[in-house]
């Protein structure tokens, strides 16, 4: 998709003020998994003002805006990983940028929260339970420790649900 129709379907995001307050917890409190993932995304896709399936994720870092995302889409460069893998220098010969700029931008990448999450079977599977241990760990605590790209606010949502639509378990970490 060119970014001239992503620009509109972010326009088309300008609900945010109605919708997303209200979306998240709407959905928290029903006990339909499907419902509660689908209002989650919708809510995040009107905070970050991009669509869950957008290729510009770059337009959420500081000083990009949508000719530079789109820079970085034609170079292949969609997700927050591939920016970390990418050189500082590279990415001012991508943007046509000067150092330290490159420098700035993958540094925001690095210190996004990245989540580790395990699962542990504790006992035999049943016909009607397993118990399992699901842990989450924060994967890059040292970058964060020196500053964070995310507010203090930011958190994320644990939603477990079983193959009849219900929510098993939900919690919000922060």
């Amino acid at each position: 998709m060119d970014s001239v129709q992503e620009d509109v379907r972010e326009e088309n995001l300008g609900m945010q003020d109605v919708a997303d307050g209200g979306l998240s917890e709407y959905g928290a409190s029903r006990k339909e998994y499907e419902l509660q993932l689908n209002s989650v995304i919708l809510a995040k896709s009107f905070f970050c003002r991009l669509w869950e399936n957008s290729r510009h994720v770059t337009r959420q870092l500081e000083r990009i805006g949508p000719t530079f995302s789109s820079f970085f889409v034609q170079s292949k460069i969609t997700s927050f990983t591939a920016l970390e893998e990418t050189t500082p220098r590279n990415i001012e010969l991508i943007l046509n940028r000067q150092p330290p700029f490159g420098n700035r931008i993958r540094d925001q990448a690095i210190k996004l929260p990245r989540y580790e999450l395990t699962l542990e079977q504790n006992n035999q599977v049943l016909l009607d339970r397993s118990d399992l241990k699901v842990t989450i760990r924060l994967a890059n605590y040292l970058d964060l420790r020196e500053g964070a790209t995310t507010p203090r606010h930011h958190s994320c949502r644990l939603l477990i649900g079983d193959s009849d639509n219900s929510v098993v378990f939900q919690q919000r970490i922060t």
